[in-house]
C-alpha cells in the first residue's frame, strides 16, 4: 500500500502542479494578450491620430482655398463692374467737353497748366470742338496758341513749345488719374443697397 500511497500523493501533487502551471500559464497568455491588444489600440491610436490631423489639416487647406477663390470672384465681378463703369463714363467724355459746368472750369485749368510751364511758349492742343472756348484764354502775345487736333481727345493739353513740358488735362487723362478714388466711390454706392458687382 506504501506503493499506492505514493502514487497517489503523486499523482495529486502533479495534478495540483499541473494546476498551478495551466493557471499560471493562462495568466501569462492573457497579460501578454492584453499587452499585445494594448499596443495593437496604441498602434491604432496613433494612426487614427495622424489620420485625423491629416484630415483636419486638409479641410484646413480645403477651407482656406475656398475663401481665397470666393475673394478672387468676387475681386474679379468687381474689376469688370468697374471696367463697365469707366467704359460707360469713357463714351461719355465727348458730351462731357461741351457741359456748361466742365466749359466753366477751363479758364481756371488753363491756368494752373500754364503756371506749370512757367510761362514758357507752349500749345493748348485740344478737341477741334474745344478750340472756340479755349481761344478766349490764349490771346495774341500771350506765348500761348490752340492748335486743334482732328482726333483730339476731350479736354485739352498744354504741350511747351520745346517739347519738355506736357500738361495733361484731356478728360481721359483726369479719368485715368482719378480711377482709384474714382472705383471706391463707385463701389460704395453700388453695394449700398446690398448689391454685388
Amino acid at each position: 500500500m506504501a506503493l499506492e500511497q505514493l502514487l497517489a500523493e503523486l499523482t495529486r501533487r502533479t495534478e495540483s502542479d499541473a494546476g498551478a502551471v495551466l493557471a499560471r500559464a493562462r495568466e501569462e497568455g492573457a497579460a501578454l494578450v492584453a499587452a499585445a491588444e494594448a499596443r495593437r489600440s496604441e498602434r491604432n491610436g496613433v494612426a487614427l491620430e495622424g489620420r485625423e490631423r491629416a484630415w483636419r489639416d486638409a479641410a484646413i487647406r480645403a477651407q482656406a482655398a475656398a475663401q481665397r477663390d470666393a475673394r478672387r470672384t468676387v475681386l474679379e465681378a468687381r474689376a469688370r463692374f468697374l471696367d463697365r463703369v469707366f467704359d460707360a463714363v469713357a463714351r461719355a467724355l465727348p458730351a462731357a467737353e461741351r457741359d456748361p459746368a466742365y466749359r466753366d472750369t477751363l479758364a481756371r485749368r488753363v491756368a494752373n497748366a500754364r503756371a506749370c510751364a512757367a510761362g514758357a511758349p507752349a500749345e493748348l492742343r485740344c478737341s477741334p470742338g474745344l478750340a472756340p472756348a479755349l481761344r478766349p484764354l490764349a490771346p495774341e502775345g500771350s506765348g500761348l496758341r490752340v492748335e486743334p487736333e482732328p482726333n483730339g481727345a476731350p479736354g485739352f493739353r498744354l504741350v511747351t513749345d520745346d517739347g519738355r513740358l506736357e500738361v495733361d488735362e484731356t478728360l481721359e487723362g483726369r479719368l485715368a488719374r482719378e480711377r482709384a478714388a474714382l472705383s471706391l466711390v463707385a463701389l460704395a454706392a453700388f453695394e449700398k443697397d446690398g448689391a454685388q458687382p
